[in-house]
């Protein structure tokens, strides 16, 4: 039988996030749902992030601080193994919680008995204005090929329970430091049913400072690994997803391209998105597009990419 009231561990991994860490803690300490543990993790800032933490002085937060720099994949298993709670879920220093999100996506999981969900969100600019609201498209269930196809899951919207963590030895590769929650949760949802929260319960932060434009670089690579740990851990359902597959190593190109776009190699990413503008007609589309118009901001405003300067 189901625990009434379960602790939730809210991990919160920071690195120099001084600008906006307060109210990212605020927003869980003033959570309707109570039973709660923060597990903040310092990854040896050097600003003033032990500070804004002792100044909540709240029993609810467990600080941790790395004396050396780790990769983002480490981190987050440190602070993976230092929690208590019987859920566990995440929430980046700059980004929020909604009052109700844990309260809301607990009693969803509770009532369907799904090990593992993840929510919409809404995203942000520096200043907290709503400038999107990101809904998923689809339903609970196995998700697994169509989150490998189009990945759009927000790290701070997953939660999952304890249990889950021991019986599949989840961990974060720690070589990663760009998409180690992808590659994180693809091997949750490779083997077990997802269940798919279709409201926003965070808000992701999109700003000039924030890690993931300066490691876009990495993206193709990261993923690319990603593909071939799980063809080889999961022989049987990589036969089954073999479409998806093959669309995710074609995909690669199209990171590459994305990164070459963003850094203004227009010329560059024309060639690449050309390998294989066949494949897909979206591909096709953008390729045809770009090599006429050579618009960078034009292009990444029809990706939906508009943020990325």
């Amino acid at each position: 039988m189901a625990q009434e009231n379960p602790v939730v561990s809210v991990i919160i991994n920071c690195r120099n996030g001084e600008k906006y860490l307060k109210e990212c803690i605020s927003s869980v300490l003033e959570q309707s749902y109570k039973q709660i543990e923060i597990i903040l993790f310092d990854n040896n800032s050097t600003d003033l992030t032990k500070k804004i933490v002792d100044s909540f002085n709240s029993p609810k937060i467990r600080y941790f601080h790395s004396n050396i720099d780790l990769s983002l994949g480490k981190a987050r298993n440190k602070a993976l193994e230092l929690t208590l709670g019987d859920y566990i879920t995440f929430l980046d220093a700059d980004d929020i919680y909604l009052k109700d999100k844990i309260l809301k996506q607990l009693n969803f999981m509770k009532e369907t008995d799904y090990e593992a969900s993840f929510s919409g969100y809404y995203e942000i600019n520096s200043i907290g204005k709503i400038i999107k609201k990101n809904i998923p498209k689809i339903s609970s269930g196995d998700i697994f090929e169509k989150v490998l196809k189009k990945y759009n899951v927000n790290l701070q919207t997953i939660m999952f329970k304890r249990q889950l963590l021991e019986s599949l030895s989840l961990s974060f590769d720690e070589l990663f430091n760009f998409s180690e929650d992808g590659d994180f949760f693809l091997n949750i949802c490779i083997q077990r049913n997802i269940l798919v929260i279709k409201e926003p319960l965070i808000k992701y932060r999109i700003h000039s400072e924030q890690d993931t434009k300066k490691k876009y670089h990495l993206v193709s690579k990261e993923f690319e690994i990603t593909l071939n740990k799980l063809k080889r851990k999961f022989p049987r359902e990589a036969e089954k997803y073999n479409k998806a597959f093959e669309f995710g190593f074609r995909k690669l190109v199209y990171y590459d391209f994305l990164n070459e776009l963003i850094n203004g190699e227009v010329n560059q990413a024309v060639n690449l998105i050309s390998k294989v503008k066949f494949y897909d007609f979206k591909f096709f589309l953008i390729w045809l597009f770009l090599l006429v118009t050579k618009n960078k901001s034009i292009t990444l405003k029809l990706l939906n990419r508009s943020n990325e300067k």
